[in-house]
C-alpha cells in the first residue's frame, strides 16, 4: 500500500504509536511494518529522510514541531556512493564530508565522523549501525568494510555502500 504519515503534538505520542504498530502487527501475524519516526535526533532524521526519498516505508511519524523546524529539500540531500574497484579523488570525498556535517577525527566512534589515515577512510553515516572503512589504492577503491567502532576489527566486507549527510545543512 502507500505510505501514510502520522504527526503527533508531542514525542510520548509519537513514541507510542511507533510501539503500539509494531506491537499490531506482532499480534496478528502479519510482517513488521517499517516505521520511522522523524524526530528531534539528527542522526535520526537524516537516515529517515534518506528512507524516504527511496520509499523504504510503510509509516511515518512525526511532531508538528519537529516537521516545523527542520525539513531539508530533496535537491539539497546529497548523497555519495562507492563501488569496489572504481575510482575516486580523495580531496573530492573529503570535501562532500565536510559539506555535509562530519566531523574529522583521529578515530570514528560516533555517527558524523570521519577519519582519513593515510589510505585508509574511516566513515560513520547514519544509514548504517556500524562505520565503514573504505581502503584505497591510490584513487582506485581496493575493499569497502563495515567495522566494529570499539574494537577497530572489520566485520563485513562490502561490494559498495552509499554516504548520506551527517547534517541537513
Amino acid at each position: 500500500g502507500r505510505p501514510v504519515m502520522c504527526i503527533f503534538d508531542d514525542d510520548e505520542k509519537a513514541e507510542n504509536m511507533k510501539e503500539d504498530l509494531q506491537a499490531m502487527a506482532a499480534f496478528s501475524g502479519l510482517a513488521t511494518p517499517v516505521v520511522y519516526t522523524y524526530s528531534g535526533d539528527l542522526n535520526k532524521r537524516v537516515s529517515t529522510l534518506y528512507n524516504i526519498q527511496r520509499n523504504r516505508f510503510d509509516f511515518l511519524i512525526t511532531t508538528r514541531d519537529t516537521i516545523e523546524k527542520h525539513i531539508v529539500s530533496r535537491h539539497n540531500f546529497e548523497t555519495m556512493k562507492f563501488a569496489v574497484e572504481s575510482a575516486y579523488a580523495r580531496e573530492k570525498i573529503i570535501d562532500y564530508l565536510a559539506r555535509n556535517g562530519y566531523v574529522r577525527m583521529d578515530y570514528v566512534d560516533a555517527e558524523g565522523e570521519y577519519s582519513v589515515r593515510g589510505e585508509v577512510l574511516d566513515i560513520w553515516p547514519g544509514n548504517y549501525e556500524m562505520p565503514l572503512r573504505l581502503v584505497f589504492d591510490d584513487i582506485r577503491l581496493e575493499s569497502v568494510r563495515q567495522f566494529d567502532a570499539e574494537t577497530q576489527r572489520s566485520q563485513k566486507l562490502l561490494q559498495d555502500c552509499e554516504i548520506i549527510p551527517a547534517s541537513e545543512t
